[in-house]
């Protein structure tokens, strides 16, 4: 069975008792063994990140001193690939959450179901060693390996697609049809956005009527045409993978 390293924090005692309890089974479901640490602040949490990597944490929002959003921050800072799952009451901040690229939003009011959905779809993530899911993608002279959580967007047009990835200045060039990659990388949350743009909805940190800003803070051409039902596919990204879940 697979095995990682989960946080819960939470300043209720009770809900803190619970989520974790609850985690277990729900992992175990998913055929992942997780050792759970649990935090009744930020603070200690985040002193404890310092020591130990943490593969994913669960987070209430409203906390006293440093609260969850701003502890999703400092985490997201000290280990980008860490993924945060807000467990929350206070279901008017889900869209405040998403400065942090939450994972998901579970409602404190649904937890169990909520929880079980965002656990399968973070487990659909996963390679059997427990690693980011990788794709094979072919580049002048061979192929190149790259998980799909690095992979922030495509651009191009034609035979040739820069692909642009996360803590990277210089793209890499991949010799494939947009609408190949598209077809390719739908089913894991990837919408073209504009005719040459193909995004990884997991970095989109905002959507507007004219364009998209991702990962970074580059923006993206927003195809005006487009916009509504891309606004309406992102959304259901997110309730289908973990992005948002109200």
């Amino acid at each position: 069975m697979m095995k990682i390293n989960a946080a819960v924090c939470d300043d209720n005692a009770g809900s803190l008792r619970a989520v974790a309890g609850a985690l277990s089974g729900i992992f175990g479901a998913c055929g992942i063994d997780p050792d759970v640490d649990v935090f009744p602040s930020a603070d200690a949490l985040l002193r404890a990140a310092e020591q130990k990597r943490y593969k994913i944490a669960f987070l209430d929002i409203d906390m006293p001193g440093i609260d969850g959003i701003e502890c999703g921050r400092r985490l997201r800072a000290a280990h980008a690939d860490i993924e945060i799952i807000y467990v929350s009451a206070r279901e008017e901040r889900v869209f405040e959450s998403f400065a942090v690229r939450p994972f998901a939003f579970v409602r404190k009011s649904h937890f169990l179901s909520d929880a079980a959905e965002a656990v399968r779809h973070y487990a659909a993530t996963l390679s059997p060693d427990g690693s980011d899911k990788s794709i094979s993608l072919s580049v002048h002279g061979g192929t190149v390996n790259v998980q799909l959580s690095d992979i922030v967007y495509f651009e191009g047009s034609g035979v040739y697609q820069q692909m642009h990835t996360k803590g990277s200045d210089k793209p890499v060039e991949v010799v494939s049809r947009m609408e190949r990659l598209e077809e390719e990388l739908a089913p894991y949350g990837f919408m073209r956005v504009h005719k040459g743009y193909l995004v990884n909805y997991a970095h989109i940190k905002r959507l507007d009527g004219q364009e998209v800003t991702v990962t970074g803070g580059e923006k993206l051409p927003l195809s005006r045409r487009k916009a509504p039902e891309i606004k309406k596919k992102y959304l259901e990204f997110g309730r289908k993978y973990g992005v948002l879940m109200v």
